[in-house]
């Protein structure tokens, strides 16, 4: 029999890099975001163009906040 001790991931199947999380990366749209940061629609577009805000993606006509982004900023508002 072999001794070999398998690894902790499929040999198949790339391992995470370093500083990767392997938690699914989700998108919210606008009334998620609103949902986190009780502010008006038009506050969270004017703290994105003045660099106040984490930048939304478009996919298609639809705009998404990157949850990870969102949740960053909560906390860095939020540390004192």
């Amino acid at each position: 029999m072999n001794d070999v001790p398998k690894p902790a991931y499929d040999d198949r199947v790339s391992p995470p890099k370093a500083g990767i999380s392997n938690e699914p990366r989700r998108l919210l749209r606008l009334d998620h975001v609103l949902d986190r940061v009780p502010v008006s629609r038009a506050t969270i577009y004017l703290w994105m163009n003045q660099g106040r805000f984490p930048k939304q993606i478009s996919i298609g006509r639809a705009a998404f906040w990157r949850e990870s982004d969102v949740t960053a900023w909560i906390e860095d508002k939020t540390a004192a």
